[in-house]
């Protein structure tokens, strides 16, 4: 791949086998070597939570590893597994109430082996309203 490559994806499930009301990526905007930035928007109409709850930050976990696993498999042109294995340094500082649309970015930081550790970053309304680390354990398999 080069420095920076855009990709049209159409269906998050191409290369996700989530499936609503538990796919937390909508769209991918960008692509590059160690970076995927994309957007989930959390409406009630999804089945995402019922109306006037917070957003659980569970779900922004969630999306981060879903937008890593899309990048795993784009770059490595691998249809694998991926799992969450880890969560470190988190932390949610503004509570999201839906319907809010959010940005989403993540960069790879570390890969070695079947590893990958992303750095995430969440967006909403203009401001950072969630940041943090995850490793993804990803096995690979002929890409079909």
């Amino acid at each position: 791949m080069g420095e920076k490559t855009s990709h049209t994806i159409v269906c998050p499930t191409d290369f996700l086998r989530h499936r609503p009301p538990f796919l937390f990526v909508d769209d991918v905007d960008e692509v590059s070597e160690t970076t995927i930035t994309g957007s989930v928007e959390f409406t009630n109409d999804k089945e995402r939570w019922c109306d006037n709850e917070d957003v659980p930050s569970s779900r922004l976990v969630e999306a981060f590893a879903q937008l890593a696993g899309i990048h795993i498999r784009l770059v490595s042109r691998s249809r694998g597994l991926g799992f969450l294995t880890g969560v470190e340094n988190a932390s949610f500082h503004i509570p999201l109430r839906g319907p809010v649309k959010v940005g989403l970015t993540c960069e790879r930081v570390r890969a070695s082996m079947n590893l990958h550790v992303y750095s995430g970053r969440a967006l909403a309304n203009g401001l950072e309203v969630g940041r943090g680390d995850i490793a993804i354990h990803f096995e690979p398999a002929e890409w079909k």
